[in-house]
């Protein structure tokens, strides 16, 4: 009897065991997709930053010019109203 109780604890420590290690596979391949899943997520918005610093970049480079030149219109306008004012004195 007790060669019985014996043999069917160590079937079941055996058993325990066999989960253990299959839960610790798991819990393992879990944390690897979840390092996976996070690189992946921080290449993902590296693209997205550098995309949108691309964007911003050419919108400036187009903006630029044309704030410039409504700069230039509008220095030139105050300089002829100035201009005009004090001919007209």
């Amino acid at each position: 009897m007790e060669d019985e109780a014996a043999e069917s604890k160590a079937c079941l420590n055996e058993a325990d065991l066999q989960s253990m290690l299959k839960l610790s596979r798991v819990s393992r391949r879990t944390f690897a997709a979840q390092m996976k899943y996070q690189r992946l997520r921080t290449e993902e918005l590296q693209l997205i930053t550098s995309i949108m610093e691309d964007e911003a970049a050419d919108l400036l480079a187009n903006a630029l010019p044309k704030l410039q030149s409504i700069s230039l219109n509008a220095c030139s306008s105050f300089l002829a109203s100035v201009a005009g004012l004090s001919l007209h004195r």
